[in-house]
């Protein structure tokens, strides 16, 4: 790459292999297997800034139904996501809708109740005060994924929908 490039993040996917994001130019790229490729492949997301992700599911009797996830801030200061599972054009948004160039993203993980906390912070809030994004509980096994499956049938993960300070 001969751009300057920051904010690099990693996780490994369902067979360990490596997924790398980062920023590069006002740019959110990954390196990652695409499985219709065949090939380890850079890919452009979007233009945003500040990318973090995680592989949601790591127990690997449920593989089946884990993803990657990558959040990063998109070009009106809101956070969003893309996932594995769509092989990352689709965005979407979380309820942090706006933020302006002082938010940052800081961590993101598993938590208990199969939910994935995000943390962020917004340097015009008093001290830069850290805040979590919490996502709704993802399916992990048959007979959630048959109650979060949508009226094609094809399941959905939860999108995050609340912020606590």
């Amino acid at each position: 790459r001969s751009g300057s490039i920051s904010n690099v993040g990693l996780t490994w996917d369902q067979v360990g292999r490596p997924f790398v994001t980062w920023e590069e130019a006002g740019e959110v790229y990954i390196w990652w297997y695409d499985p219709i490729a065949a090939a380890t492949v850079i890919t452009k997301v979007a233009d945003g800034r500040t990318p973090v992700c995680t592989l949601d599911e790591r127990r690997p009797e449920y593989s089946a139904n884990s993803d990657i996830v990558l959040f990063f801030i998109n070009t009106d200061g809101g956070i969003e996501y893309r996932s594995q599972r769509d092989r990352f054009p689709v965005s979407y948004p979380t309820s942090i809708t706006e933020g302006g160039e002082a938010m940052g993203l800081d961590v993101l993980g598993p938590t208990d109740g199969r939910r994935l906390r995000l943390t962020f912070w917004d340097a015009n809030e008093p001290l830069g005060r850290l805040r979590s994004l919490y996502t709704q509980p993802y399916p992990v096994d048959a007979a959630l994924e048959k109650a979060g499956a949508d009226s094609s049938g094809s399941s959905r993960r939860g999108s995050p929908q609340r912020c606590e300070e």
